[in-house]
């Protein structure tokens, strides 16, 4: 597209000149008031990307076939993937371990005593404090009475945030 010389000043009307004989749109520089930065964007001509959308299989210089939609959808599942182990490394690391099992069984208000006896756990202070609370202070688990934490017949259930949550851990 573009001829390999180079004189000095040359570059900005080059590049117009040739995007235009070329029939792709107009090249779009940008910078801030301090100069910053530069950025140049070179729109791909109309037909390229109706040709790349159309044929989904894409020959490259070196006789492999590229299938853009096959690479998004990896690249997708790829950065899914790490995001699910990353966000269980962190819960693990400065939650608990339990933070899915402990949403999955909340999915209607639950005593305390029934989710602990679901979990296997006693119910205790000491269990409450580490699985329990976190959770709430959180945002991902709600009170059914907030306002008398120690109702006898305060119950616990996930929240929209905590369901959100529990999508991401589980997507593996």
């Amino acid at each position: 597209m573009f001829n390999q010389n180079y004189e000095r000043g040359t570059g900005f009307p080059t590049i117009y000149k040739a995007m235009e004989n070329n029939g792709s749109p107009k090249p779009v520089f940008e910078t801030d008031q301090q100069s910053t930065y530069f950025l140049a964007t070179l729109p791909a001509h109309p037909a390229s990307v109706s040709a790349a959308v159309n044929n989904l299989v894409v020959r490259e210089d070196n006789g492999q076939y590229f299938n853009p939609l096959a690479a998004l959808i990896g690249f997708t599942n790829q950065a899914t993937n790490q995001a699910t182990n990353q966000a269980r490394e962190i819960l693990e690391k400065y939650v608990h371990a339990r933070v899915g099992e402990m949403l999955n069984n909340l999915e209607h208000y639950m005593s305390r005593a029934d989710l602990f006896r679901q979990m296997e756990l006693s119910n205790q202070k000491y269990n409450r404090k580490k699985y329990l609370d976190p959770l709430i202070e959180s945002g991902w688990v709600q009170m059914e009475y907030p306002d008398k934490k120690t109702n006898p017949n305060q119950r616990y259930k996930i929240t929209l945030s905590g369901r959100r949550l529990l999508q991401l851990i589980n997507l593996q």
